[in-house]
């Protein structure tokens, strides 16, 4: 997202977002919100679910339909995990 946001064909809109002063650009994860930060490469406080994925850790509520928010139904999906040694 952050890549993104700073793409060569963004540029112009950057330029006149900056232009109206400083603002907070809120964004959503499946498990709340956080400050995107918008003139800086790094997030602001993320939820503790997705600071957990982002250590390599299962979040407290790994959830599919937290994981999957906004990006796909999961209605009727069976979801399943391999065990270590599994195939």
């Amino acid at each position: 997202m952050k890549r993104a946001v700073r793409a060569p064909e963004l540029e112009d809109l950057l330029t006149r977002v900056h232009a109206l002063g400083p603002r907070k650009v809120w964004a959503n994860s499946g498990w709340g919100t956080f400050d995107f930060r918008l003139e800086s490469h790094q997030f602001g406080r993320l939820p503790p679910e997705d600071r957990a994925i982002l250590a390599g850790k299962r979040p407290r509520d790994a959830a599919v339909e937290n994981l999957t928010a906004g990006l796909m139904d999961v209605e009727g999906l069976t979801i399943f995990e391999l065990e270590d040694g599994d195939e």
